[in-house]
């Protein structure tokens, strides 16, 4: 499986999504909300071919 690579910037933003969700929605909302993308980002490493790279980031 292809590896993925998450900035720090990014892990940030993740941890500040949740954090937020888990405010305005509650605990039940941020942990489906966080489990989507991580099978989002599974589902990047399993086919990397339906992206694009992105030298700039």
């Amino acid at each position: 499986m292809t590896t993925l690579r998450i900035t720090e910037d990014a892990q940030r933003d993740l941890s500040g999504i949740r954090t937020y969700t888990c405010r305005e929605f509650g605990t039940r909302q941020a942990s489906l909300y966080m489990g989507r993308l991580t099978e989002g980002f599974k589902a990047l490493r399993r086919h990397p071919d339906v992206g694009f790279p992105i030298d700039r980031l």
